[in-house]
């Protein structure tokens, strides 16, 4: 027997359990179910007299994510999305837009080989929104992880929520945690931040290895990372860092709350309560000095007059030709939702600049202008002295096709969305909306969700290209699922595409958005 496989056992109480164990495995028990650990099968054996714990080389990563219906699913979705026979197939028409965002290296033992159609999806400029965590509520399980999903912008990641467990799904994604340049978080429930705080700690771990490196991952500054929440957000990262005596050293964490809320102050406080408790301080808008962390910033942003937040606003003088990769601009807009009383609660909107038309050169080359600088001002809209001065040349004449700008829309839990979120969130190409209550209203409003139902009819009302429903209980079986999904079909009556989402799924938007009206998405010169 191999050494490496025999761990001794020191303590009574191991010794115990291990003695146990192997009565169950080796004693005639051979039907009682085998104990699996970290993917791992253990059993206890007695080798020259000392109890040892054994791992059998056997049961290996493959044959435990066997189990996981995440990962099985995802292998039928991605590789067999053109089978009628598969009971898991995506929407045809999404289906060559979904990919799997699993880590080549974890993509090994489960996923088969992606094929071509998907490897030419990262040409589509970078907008492509991969789901992390799925799951509704603080209930974990092996199919659905709590609420979390990126939007993957080319050079850039946003972070919508980070649950609990969002490390160990970065960590098999393609999605590496200095990716996140933004964090945006709908409501301070426990199952879309208990990740957080670990998050950033990870991250900041990952920027200072990179400060220090000299290779090409070398890194002159350190990081900031912007993080986008309610009121209160702040209080909860750097009480976290407080309390367990953790610090921001090698990046900066900015955190912007959302002040004007209907709900900022959190819940509210009940009138019979004692004068002293209503004079103690707001844990959510109070400033502690005892918590306060060096490397972590507070910062606010008002409402306007419009009813919602405007987060980040290009200059509309520049445009994204200017501004690649990690310097890629867009504009971003919070709207409060309904929730449960005194939580505040967000949807958020990330929307392109309008991208320039391009310049289509023989028909430039044909009126006197030969690439150069000239093609920069006649994509402004600018026109210029052909080359050998003799007439002006119109950008209409040189211009190509209009390419529209692409919107995703992710709403928070909610029971209802107020006009001014709703003016915010009108066609966009990828709706991310909670289906958490199967199909009851008067019990999804006392809770302060959605069934699949009110999430349909909203992206008809919004005119949503596509609908992926998320925070799907973890208790649905797979008949249940295709239930969900039928009930949204019926109140959306053909107006979007709509899909359940699952962990490490990914769905591009192609350049130009979709274009499911206009029956095969064309392609699009740019």
């Amino acid at each position: 027997m191999s050494a490496s496989l025999v761990r001794p056992c020191r303590s009574s109480s191991s010794k115990a359990a291990l003695l146990s164990m192997h009565r169950a495995l080796f004693s005639g028990c051979r039907n009682r179910p085998r104990t699996f650990m970290n993917g791992c099968q253990h059993a206890a054996v007695r080798q020259n007299g000392v109890l040892a714990s054994i791992i059998s080389p056997k049961s290996s990563f493959l044959r435990c994510t066997a189990r996981r219906n995440y990962q099985t699913k995802t292998s039928i979705t991605f590789t067999n999305r053109n089978s009628k026979d598969s009971p898991d197939a995506v929407n045809p028409t999404l289906a060559r837009y979904v990919q799997s965002s699993l880590d080549v290296a974890s993509q090994k033992s489960t996923i088969v080989d992606l094929g071509e159609e998907n490897a030419k999806m990262e040409d589509h400029g970078g907008f492509a929104v991969s789901f992390l965590g799925t799951g509704s509520g603080g209930v974990q399980s092996v199919d659905r992880l709590s609420s979390a999903a990126a939007l993957r912008l080319g050079g850039q990641t946003f972070l919508f929520d980070a649950s609990e467990g969002i490390q160990r799904q970065l960590c098999r994604s393609r999605i590496k945690p200095l990716d996140i340049n933004n964090i945006f978080i709908t409501h301070l429930h426990g199952d879309h931040v208990y990740g957080l705080a670990g998050l950033l700690l990870t991250m900041q771990s990952s920027a200072s290895a990179s400060l220090q490196d000299e290779g090409r991952f070398s890194r002159k500054e350190r990081p900031v990372i912007n993080v986008y929440g309610p009121v209160g957000t702040y209080n909860f990262i750097a009480m976290m860092l407080a309390l367990s005596y953790a610090q921001m050293r090698s990046m900066t964490v900015v955190v912007h709350e959302l002040m004007g809320g209907t709900h900022e102050k959190g819940p509210q406080q009940q009138k019979t309560q004692s004068s002293r408790f209503r004079r103690e301080r707001n844990v959510f808008l109070q400033n502690y000095p005892e918590i306060r962390s060096p490397g972590l910033r507070r910062k606010s942003i008002d409402k306007n007059e419009a009813g919602y937040w405007t987060l980040h606003a290009p200059d509309e003088a520049s445009s994204n030709d200017d501004w690649r990769g990690h310097n890629k601009q867009f504009h971003v807009y919070a709207g409060e939702v309904d929730h449960c009383p005194g939580v505040q609660t967000f949807g958020f909107v990330v929307e392109e600049m309008t991208p320039q038309r391009n310049i289509d050169p023989d028909k430039a080359t044909s009126l006197g202008v030969k690439p150069g600088q000239k093609y920069r001002d006649l994509k402004r809209g600018i026109a210029v002295l052909s080359d050998d001065e003799t007439r002006m040349v119109d950008p209409e004449d040189v211009l190509g096709e209009y390419v529209g700008p692409r919107k995703f829309v992710l709403i928070g839990d909610n029971c209802a969305v107020p006009p001014e979120m709703a003016a915010l969130c009108h066609d966009a190409d990828i709706l991310v909306h909670e289906a958490t209550i199967s199909d009851d209203e008067s019990k999804a409003f006392a809770r302060g969700h959605a069934t699949a139902s009110m999430a349909g009819a909203l992206a008809k009302e919004l005119g949503a290209k596509a609908l992926l429903l998320n925070h799907i209980s973890p208790a649905l079986s797979t008949d249940e699922l295709q239930d969900v999904v039928r009930k949204a079909k019926e109140t959306n009556e053909g107006v979007s595409e709509i899909e359940m989402s699952c962990d490490f799924m990914e769905v591009v938007v192609p350049k130009g958005g979709y274009q499911f009206d206009e029956g095969e998405q064309k392609e699009i010169r740019v």
